[in-house]
């Protein structure tokens, strides 16, 4: 099954059932959703868990991403041939860039979205450091991309290219984020608990004005008319490969970034 998909487990004699969440490129956005509705109301929707282990998980998609991406070391060799990019995003493709920016999006929303965030007993250091090292390579990663693809907006026919990348991206995390809230605000008023009993809407708006103070495009798209969809792109959109390649260092990230937040 997909992740995510409601089901019921019958069994002909009393059995102990154990089950889990299989994390890949592939179905990145359905895992995303999982842990946005998780947060939002746990004691209703699932019995899984994301918690630590599933943040490890995430972390480690992230670290290969960025040794594919930007530092290119899988490459193929008379003793070893290329591997086969099992958790690894399709860019030429919308759905492979949808799946990446997913994967983004939930690693810089990895505070807000951690229930332990929101319990007197708080993240543990190591905690907190794995994330913010997670971050760095998701915004490397980003700043890589928009130095090979451009992105084109489709609608109505039209196709437009998305001249700032870097806004594009901010601007639509903002808006997922909003979904998020606004999901939050619903499940409250239908009585949905989550597992951290401090995750009130109020709370998590005010994590949110703390985590991304100062970035103007998120806020552009955080304060646009709510979105019913907790998917980043409300809008189908093209990719190509960049010609000519923009110039990328690893150097030049920290001119664009801040890579350690």
């Amino acid at each position: 099954m997909k992740p995510g998909t409601p089901h019921a487990v019958v069994t002909f004699e009393a059995s102990i059932c154990h089950g889990g969440h299989f994390y890949a490129m592939s179905t990145i956005r359905r895992t995303v959703y999982g842990i946005m509705h998780t947060l939002v109301g746990s004691n209703v929707l699932t019995n899984d868990k994301h918690t630590t282990d599933s943040r490890m998980l995430l972390r480690r998609l992230v670290s290969h991403v960025y040794c594919h991406t930007v530092e290119n070391k899988f490459q193929a060799s008379p003793d070893l041939p290329t591997p086969k990019p099992g958790h690894l995003p399709k860019l030429n493709t919308a759905d492979g860039v949808m799946d990446l920016f997913s994967l983004l999006n939930v690693i810089e929303l990895s505070n807000i979205l951690h229930t332990l965030s929101y319990t007197a007993s708080s993240l543990r250091l190591k905690e907190r450091l794995q994330m913010i090292h997670a971050r760095k390579l998701a915004r490397i990663i980003l700043r890589w991309f928009w130095c090979n693809y451009d992105i084109y907006q489709v609608q109505k026919g039209t196709r437009k290219i998305v001249k700032d990348g870097q806004h594009f991206y901010n601007e639509s995390l903002g808006r997922q984020t909003k979904a998020l809230v606004e999901y939050k605000r619903v499940a409250e008023t239908c009585g949905m608990a989550s597992d951290a009993e401090g995750c009130t809407t109020k709370t998590m708006e005010a994590f949110i004005t703390k985590v991304f103070q100062g970035n103007i495009a998120f806020w552009e798209g955080y304060n646009k008319e709510p979105s019913t969809s907790l998917a980043w792109c409300a809008f189908p959109i093209e990719v190509r490969v960049k010609q000519p390649l923009a110039a990328f260092s690893l150097r030049d990230c920290g001119k664009h970034y801040n890579l350690y937040v």
